[in-house]
């Protein structure tokens, strides 16, 4: 659903998908003249005095913006419109839960915004300054505008969360404290329009105390994504996926020839399931030297992760990384179907030259692959991979 604010009232519309940001208050009327006409032929060679409120009037005009997605949002995907301009955000993410604003700055002083609103202050990082939207103090309407979904164009943008508010709106100055503009010292008392209220409140940008919920992100954008189910590659949820294991014990059994052992040979103990977990070595004498255990779940659990496969799901090709603590441990790999065909093999990847390398799936169907690496000390560690 879309949320447009009007007036401080919130009316509920259809749209293909709700919005992850929500503006969350707009403060338009500050106390510098809005009503100086800069292109006026009277007004092209300013007294000092006319110079500075032509500096001044749009100074302290915001619009905060709330992340009410589970998900950090890059703005660079999204633009901010009023009735005669549009701003395009910067390469900069919002995350989950917090605020930006929006400020006036069409004059070069420099990062005001926090001597004007102390809720700021020790937030610079999440004050925008701009030019292009400049907030009329007796009709405007804003819309945040969501031009990509996922990395993709949407075609054409869409508003996700509106904000009109009409002549007769009673907010900020017009509302009654024309005396802000002799003394500006109550400029913080002027109340404009926030989320969650009817009618005005004192501003608190990057402090709201009501804010939308936090709702996962998949919720806002449903709609969209059922409508383009090919852009669901689960990549958040494919690590939790592939490493469920079932809580069950395998019985170990071990293998020792009796007869014929030679200088070099071993002996081993192994799970039923023919994971290999520990093993000894004959010396010379012929005597076995006991079984020495191989790595421990734990270490084997930390090998695993250090084995790393991407993209997980892939199309084509899987780029494998073996890194940190499985350097030097895994021997080589075998990439199986699951009909148990050996698609893909490699052995000395205890090289370091062999750290990194790929193999590709492209011509095989749909459906889960195993990579087993079979350590130095003979265990095998899976790991799946999702072809789609």
């Amino acid at each position: 659903m879309k949320k447009i604010l009007y007036g401080g009232f919130l009316v509920i519309l259809p749209s293909l998908f709700q919005a992850q940001l929500f503006i969350t208050e707009v403060y338009r009327d500050t106390p510098y003249s809005e009503y100086i006409d800069a292109n006026d032929p009277v007004n092209q060679n300013p007294s000092p005095e006319l110079y500075e409120k032509l500096r001044k009037r749009h100074r302290g005009e915001f619009v905060e913006i709330f992340n009410a997605s589970d998900k950090g949002i890059n703005l660079k995907d999204w633009s901010l419109m009023d009735d005669e301009g549009s701003y395009n955000f910067p390469n900069k993410i919002i995350p989950s839960g917090q605020y930006i604003v929006v400020a006036a700055n069409n004059n070069e002083v420099g990062d005001y915004f926090p001597y004007f609103f102390s809720t700021t202050q020790g937030k610079q990082n999440q004050i925008l300054y701009q030019k292009d939207i400049k907030l009329n103090n007796s009709n405007e309407s804003l819309r945040l505008i969501a031009r990509k979904i996922l990395g993709n164009d949407i075609d054409p943008p869409y508003a996700t969360s509106s904000f009109v508010y009409p002549v007769s709106s009673d907010f900020g100055i017009a509302g009654g404290s024309s005396n802000v503009i002799a003394n500006p010292s109550i400029f913080y008392d002027v109340r404009d329009w926030q989320y969650g209220y009817s009618t005005p409140q004192i501003p608190t940008p990057l402090a709201g105390s009501i804010t939308p919920p936090i709702k996962p992100f998949e919720e806002y954008v449903d709609s969209y994504l059922l409508q383009n189910y090919s852009l669901m590659t689960w990549d958040d949820n494919v690590s939790v996926f592939l490493s469920t294991v079932c809580n069950i014990s395998i019985p170990s059994v071990s293998q020792t020839p009796n007869t014929g052992v030679t200088s070099g040979g071993k002996s081993f103990t192994y799970d039923e399931a023919g994971n290999s977990s520990a093993s000894s070595t004959y010396t010379s004498g012929g005597n076995s030297g006991g079984i020495s255990s191989g790595y421990t779940g734990d270490e084997i659990d930390q090998i695993k992760a250090a084995i790393q496969l991407s993209p997980n799901p892939t199309y084509s090709i899987v780029n494998v990384n073996i890194t940190g603590i499985a350097q030097g441990k895994v021997a080589s790999v075998q990439v199986f179907s699951s009909t148990g065909a050996i698609l893909f093999t490699k052995n000395n990847l205890q090289s370091t030259t062999n750290f990194n390398f790929s193999f590709d799936l492209s011509g095989q169907i749909t459906g889960v692959y195993i990579a087993n690496f079979t350590l130095t000390t003979g265990q095998v560690v899976g790991k799946n991979v999702l072809k789609y």
